[in-house]
């Protein structure tokens, strides 16, 4: 029994905590070793009412109340396949099953995968014995969830694809076995086909590999399966094959490399791995080298200073990078208040610091998820904090009992305890509550928020009314 999974990474970390591989090719369908030991174990905090909405070649299951965003999403899915379908030359044989959730809260949750989640997981693909499903939440914006929703129906086409293929004798432990070595490729063409072009995320990483001198040769991306080589260098590079020799050569290189491999794939379209790989270098170079040289490098020459140390981290030597997301910068201009993994207790866990911008050292941990009472996550990739206005207070979307709550902190630099909890804002009736702000009187908090699976703007005020402020 053969079983590829591929997961959609939302940032780094996903692919460092959640797994060296982001395709699993597997015999058996044993349950994963994430769910089999105390502590380890989902808790499911919200029960729902399952229903279908049904196209020509999708069957997406959502909740009761997402019957307008299933509607969306089917559309959404057709157009790519339509796309997809002619590039690729490829169709479905059957309806691929969909599951959607309003969050990535209730994404979570699931039990469709046993494997724990993490944050940066954007949406999953799966097929099991032939069995083919696609997992995903629908909580970012319209344009990110189109980007997802695409990326992995990539995925199902690859899977169609490597199916015939077995069908037809191949050996699935072969295909997964280059697959394997050869991640940039299949999730740099995820990526690329579901975007049409490089996007500015890739181009960052792009501009910093060139210059720091991390810029890798396909041989060496197939040594190093990891975050860079797969989603943003394997992106960038399937871009520059597609535009120079067109997508539908994308799609003869697929069907080709489940056959004979990926690297005898582009020998048998008389392409040269590594004349490929010395060009699009080269194009790196004279496209990117104008960018840094024009660049304000962090110095004291010009004024701009990091706060933060860093250390470069080779996954391959198990060193796992810091990270550090979702500043927020006190009114006085004299504290940050950050969430980072550094300095974690509980593996995969992200707590929030306060730092001075006089020092690069932060000045203490003050909030610990996962050990924390009622803070169980900090959403460090979709979410940011904010100071009230008088600098007296601090309100950050945390993940209590399951649901996102905004909770405001009394915040007293004079003190030793500079932070304190003094309000909960919990929302039953909403998910996905992100990005709060005080109103410059501190009277009333905004945040963003989802309800039937559509995000808007809500308001709130201290003692926890709240009413409707936009709709979009």
């Amino acid at each position: 029994m053969s079983r590829f999974r591929f997961n959609h990474s939302r940032g780094s970390r996903n692919f460092l905590i959640g797994g060296v591989a982001i395709i699993v090719l597997a015999f058996g369908a044993a349950q994963p070793l994430t769910a089999q030991y105390f502590g380890k174990n989902k808790v499911q905090w919200t029960s729902l009412n399952w229903h279908a909405t049904v196209t020509e070649h999708f069957i997406v299951n959502h909740d009761e109340q997402m019957h307008a965003a299933a509607q969306r999403t089917t559309q959404l899915l057709e157009r790519c396949y339509a796309r997809f379908s002619s590039i690729l030359d490829t169709k479905f044989k059957k309806p691929i099953p969909v599951f959607i959730w309003q969050t990535h809260d209730l994404f979570q949750e699931n039990w469709i995968v046993g494997d724990l989640i993490s944050e940066g997981t954007g949406g999953i693909t799966e097929t099991l014995g032939g069995f083919r499903r696609m997992i995903l939440p629908l909580d970012v914006t319209t344009e990110e969830t189109e980007h997802v929703l695409c990326h992995e129906l990539v995925h199902e086409f690859q899977a169609e694809i490597f199916l015939e293929s077995v069908e037809r004798g191949s050996s699935p432990r072969q295909i997964g076995n280059e697959l394997s070595r050869a991640l940039w490729f299949v999730e740099g063409m995820a990526e690329y086909l579901s975007k049409g072009s490089v996007d500015p995320r890739t181009h960052t990483v792009m501009r910093d590999g060139l210059e720091v001198g991390y810029l890798r040769s396909i041989e060496k991306m197939s040594k190093t399966p990891d975050y860079l080589s797969a989603y943003r260098f394997g992106e960038a590079l399937l871009w520059y094959i597609g535009n120079r020799y067109g997508d539908a050569g994308i799609g003869a290189l697929l069907k080709r490399s489940t056959e004979v491999g990926v690297f005898r794939s582009f020998a048998w379209a008389n392409i040269d791995p590594d004349s490929l790989s010395a060009e699009w270098q080269a194009f790196v170079d004279s496209t990117y080298r104008p960018q840094i040289e024009a660049f304000i490098h962090p110095n004291e020459a010009t004024g701009v200073r990091r706060v933060t140390n860093h250390e470069f981290a080779d996954p391959h030597k198990g060193q796992i990078p810091v990270t550090f997301n979702g500043p927020a910068l006190s009114p006085n201009g004299k504290h940050i208040v950050y969430i980072s993994d550094k300095s974690s207790t509980l593996s995969g866990t992200d707590n929030f610091w306060l730092a001075s911008t006089d020092s690069a050292d932060a000045i203490k941990k003050i909030v610990e998820t996962g050990r924390s009472a009622g803070t169980e996550a900090a959403r460090q990739l979709t979410s940011v904090g904010a100071f009230s206005f008088d600098g007296t207070r601090f309100v950050y979307a945390v993940q209590s009992k399951g649901r996102r709550a905004v909770r405001i902190y009394s915040f007293a630099e004079s003190k030793d305890e500079a932070f304190s909890i003094e309000d909960e804002v919990l929302r039953e009736s909403l998910f996905g509550i992100e990005n709060p702000r005080f109103s410059p009187d501190g009277t009333q908090i905004v945040f963003t928020g989802v309800k039937e699976g559509q995000r808007d703007l809500y308001v709130a005020t201290i003692d926890s009314a709240r009413g409707l402020l936009t709709e979009n």
